[in-house]
């Protein structure tokens, strides 16, 4: 059963190499990028008897592979990790993962490429509150994003895309929620194989 799976991955994977891309946003190209950011988020809420109405500095990094199904529209998965400081002495810092859309526009004879895109994630989530008490969460959020792709060299170039994000904590031990939003803007890089 192992091999037939094995074989079943290696025909999947050279079909899609039968139709070579010309460039960067073109059919069959695979973009491999990396954010980050750091965000400031107002929190409103209760989890685990704590009434959270604080400032939180968050850093973020974002690796993700994403595959132009069709010239310019990409699907892919994103991997999260976050550390979240709190103004009242918690931290918080989570592990996620979840599907991507992104949309580009131009064409192969420019060097800057305007996306959107979508994210939904799911994330698991760590927190240690003022009291040193320790909880887990689980997480889902929505971001929403938008901005530019810089190329800087042929197959390599910088990411800057301003972003909104919702996010729905639910506590592990009961059955608290908390809400979060946030606004920011994602730095990063992305380089294309095409």
């Amino acid at each position: 059963m192992y091999q037939i799976r094995i074989s079943v991955f290696i025909i999947f994977m050279i079909s899609l190499t039968s139709y070579a891309a010309e460039y960067e946003l073109d059919q069959n190209s695979v973009e491999i990028s990396g954010m980050g950011y750091f965000t400031y988020t107002k929190s409103e809420g209760s989890m685990y008897g704590i009434t959270d109405n604080e400032n939180h500095t968050e850093f973020y990094l974002s690796p993700s592979v994403h595959y132009f199904i069709i010239e310019k529209l990409t699907l892919g998965g994103t991997l999260e990790f976050y550390s979240d400081d709190v103004s009242n002495g918690s931290h918080q810092s989570a592990i996620g993962f979840g599907p991507t859309v992104q949309y580009f526009f131009g064409n192969k004879n420019i060097k800057q490429y305007p996306f959107v895109g979508t994210t939904v994630s799911f994330k698991l989530t760590s927190l240690t509150a003022t009291d040193l008490s320790k909880y887990s969460a689980s997480e889902v959020s929505y971001k929403i994003f938008g901005g530019y792709f810089l190329k800087l060299i042929d197959h390599f170039g910088i990411k800057i895309a301003p972003f909104y994000k919702a996010e729905r904590h639910t506590s592990g031990e009961t059955d608290e929620t908390a809400t979060n939003t946030s606004y920011g803007i994602e730095f990063g890089f992305s380089g294309f194989i095409y």
